[in-house]
């Protein structure tokens, strides 16, 4: 789990954190946004066009929702829409 980090939307930046240390990031940066499907919790992460203090990939753990079966967490598509990530792979 050392590669959980802690994610907050700060206008048009993400603050990441990983509780030592803490990095903005553009949210123009993020090329694709995806999760887990089968893990409990559920994970969402963010592929970076270019490498962060981080790395190029952001995990981290959303706010708990009830989902259907083996869906992903809904925020996943929220977040494409709010930073408009077109062909998101």
């Amino acid at each position: 789990m050392s590669n959980i980090k802690k994610v907050s939307l700060k206008g048009s930046k993400l603050h990441v954190s990983n509780f030592l240390r803490s990095e903005e990031i553009e949210a123009s940066n993020i090329i694709a946004i995806n999760g887990s499907q089968f893990l409990n919790p559920k994970l969402i992460w963010f592929t970076l066009k270019e490498k962060s203090g981080f790395g190029n990939k952001i995990i981290f753990i959303p706010q708990f929702r009830n989902t259907p079966g083996l869906s992903k967490h809904p925020m996943i598509q929220e977040l494409i829409d709010e930073f408009k990530i077109e062909n998101n792979k």
